[in-house]
């Protein structure tokens, strides 16, 4: 600690007039001198006067003094005029202030320098998440949304605002929705949602109409609709999969999915089964389907993958034939494993494995343990474990000591998922650590190798010791 007027005089000169070396020290004796208002008026002195790189150990030296002048000082260098690295710096040196920082950003926000309002909401935030309580007033980051220029701007008020959760950001987000910027329009609904704001349901219905707004635009209003009115939009839904816009019909098509009303089956059949209908329709269509889980969707889905060309389409509906949770799909899906030159016998694994039936626990293990194919036994050893047997158990212990290290990794995790006594898979789970060529994938751990049971938590892959 410098203690006397001689001592301090002394790095004042060493700041000024010293080499590099001496320059550093001195900034470094400086910000030790913490809160002291010397130490703070060398610093800015400096910053000002300075045009060496110091400059910006000075500006981080500011880091440790929590007082307005050097919050305002570090404030007053985030503007264009600075070069970046000067501005970078101040923004973080003020991101290492604690809590007393917040006042003087928020009067930063009324600041018209679109940077410095930036980095004023970003600090904000970022006190939030540290765990600043204190009153947040709203009215100027609403003013940035209503007037700002900027969208990246706007969309950072936005957000604020939504993390706020201050219903008078309701009103300039209505506003927002009819702003001449699409991507405004966007954020502005997005955000709406996230509000759980009923009031802008009339304004969307009407804007979602219009047919001179862009159809992404509409889409999103569609979907913010549906989320917000989710007991009446379904007669909404089902007029717009007549839309011209593919967008706009496309998300027709998904939040019905979504609404998991059984009065959506007829209307989305009838997409599917049109064959003039757009491929990205249809298969958003099946996708819908297989989410509302009506099986009288069963035999269009199934046809779907039999009979259409597009590899896409065929995977879109194996994947949907899973999530309907109609075992009439299980024989044929198991079928489909013995298809060796596409992607759909992956895709029935997963669907095999959301169905959960025991006739499939055999042509699982086949595939497994089948050296002529590299897929999709991952996908089957996860499958496997939730179908936990002892013949399941024994097929994965032997894919222990398969030569793809994935393959074994996903193989522990599913014998660890696999609720078996873990006692009894002590000695596989060595042998196959001790003949395993890539080791570092096991880091096992040493103490009581000999007489603990190895387990897996899956995440990491660590083998731990459980008793």
């Amino acid at each position: 600690m410098i203690d006397t007027q001689l001592e301090f005089e002394e790095i004042a000169k060493k700041l000024e007039a010293g080499n590099e070396q001496e320059r550093l020290q001195a900034m470094e004796n400086l910000s030790r001198l913490a809160p002291d208002p010397r130490a703070i008026t060398l610093l800015i002195n400096f910053i000002e006067t300075d045009t060496s790189e110091l400059r910006l150990d000075a500006i981080t030296a500011l880091s440790f003094f929590d007082s307005p002048k050097a919050i305002q000082t570090l404030l007053g260098l985030i503007k264009p005029t600075e070069p970046r690295q000067v501005i970078w710096n101040s923004g973080q040196a003020l991101s290492e202030i604690g809590d007393e920082k917040v006042p003087f950003l928020l009067e930063a926000l009324k600041e018209p320098i679109e940077l410095t309002q930036h980095w004023a909401i970003d600090l904000i935030r970022e006190a939030i998440r540290d765990g600043y309580t204190g009153n947040i007033p709203t009215q100027p980051l609403i003013n940035i949304v209503s007037s700002s220029s900027s969208l990246n701007l706007k969309q950072f008020a936005m957000d604020l605002l939504v993390s706020l959760g201050d219903k008078q950001a309701v009103e300039p987000l209505i506003k927002s929705l009819y702003d001449p910027d699409p991507d405004v329009q966007i954020f502005a609904a997005v955000f709406l949602k996230f509000l759980g704001a009923s009031s802008a349901i009339l304004p969307l219905s009407q804007l979602v109409n219009d047919k001179s707004i862009e159809g992404r635009v509409r889409a999103v209003f569609l979907h913010v609709m549906a989320r917000l009115n989710p007991e009446q939009i379904f007669e909404v839904l089902v007029k717009f999969l007549d839309d011209p816009d593919i967008e706009v019909k496309g998300s027709a098509v998904e939040e019905l999915g979504e609404s998991k009303n059984l009065k959506a089956t007829q209307p989305l059949l009838k997409l599917l089964n049109d064959s003039n209908e757009a491929e990205e329709i249809r298969k958003e269509a099946i996708e819908a389907l297989g989410k509302l889980g009506d099986k009288l969707a069963f035999e269009s889905l199934l046809k779907a993958w039999k009979d259409e060309s597009e590899i896409s389409v065929q995977l879109t509906a194996v994947e949907a034939l899973g999530n309907l949770g109609d075992k009439r799909a299980v024989e044929p899906l198991i079928e489909a494993l013995k298809e060796k030159n596409s992607f759909v016998p992956e895709f029935a694994v997963i669907a095999l494995d959301k169905l959960g039936d025991k006739r499939a626990v055999e042509p699982l293990i086949e595939v497994l343990l089948d050296q002529s194919r590299v897929t999709p036994k991952q996908a089957a050893a996860v499958a496997l474990g939730k179908l936990a047997s002892p013949e399941v158990i024994e097929a994965l212990v032997k894919t222990l000591k398969a030569e793809n290290w994935q393959l074994r990794k996903t193989v522990i995790k599913a014998l660890d998922e696999s609720g078996t006594d873990k006692s009894l898979l002590v000695a596989p789970l060595l042998e196959a650590f001790y003949a395993s060529k890539t080791t570092e994938i096991w880091l096992p751990e040493r103490r009581g190798l000999n007489q603990e049971c190895l387990v897996t938590n899956g995440a990491t892959y660590r083998l731990s010791m459980a008793k």
